[in-house]
């Protein structure tokens, strides 16, 4: 639930795909309207001396 909040505002979705390379040789596929996109945000969380990944898709 936090991830679909998350990717849905758009200014935090703006700035995390401007990271992505431009690959020109990229061809892009026809979607089924339907279909809805999903965005995949990681957090790595340092606590008491060790390191926690924050992944919404791994249970």
């Amino acid at each position: 639930m936090k991830g679909e909040a998350i990717g849905s505002c758009e200014a935090i979705r703006a700035a995390h795909n401007s990271f992505r390379p431009n690959l020109s040789f990229e061809i892009p596929e026809k979607k089924n309207k339907t279909e809805k996109e999903a965005f995949h945000f990681v957090s790595y969380v340092p606590h008491k001396n060790a390191v926690y990944e924050l992944d919404g898709l791994k249970e």
